[in-house]
């Protein structure tokens, strides 16, 4: 962090101390209420568009392994119908 960056840190948590200390609300008043707000909407819009792009990869992941197991289950099948073939040939 920078030098800026640490004094604002430690500038916000002295007042979230006093104001937890005296029931005073000084966030709202020196207008960090709007400033903590914007930043939770900033966040949450990018954890939204993270969970979107977590879902995508996953929807891609189960088609690309259902896609697998259907054809396996297809080779899986037409071994099986082969083999009655075959074995149906054998008593007749």
């Amino acid at each position: 962090m920078d030098g800026r960056a640490t004094l604002g840190s430690g500038v916000e948590n002295a007042v979230h101390k006093a104001q937890d200390a005296t029931g005073l609300k000084f966030t709202e008043s020196l207008g960090w209420g709007k400033g903590v707000s914007d930043k939770a909407l900033v966040a949450a819009k990018e954890i939204a568009e993270q969970a979107k792009e977590v879902e995508q990869k996953v929807e891609h992941a189960v088609e690309e392994t259902l896609a697998g197991v259907t054809h396996r289950v297809e080779e899986q099948v037409e071994k099986v119908e082969e083999k009655k073939d075959t074995d149906i040939k054998r008593l007749v």
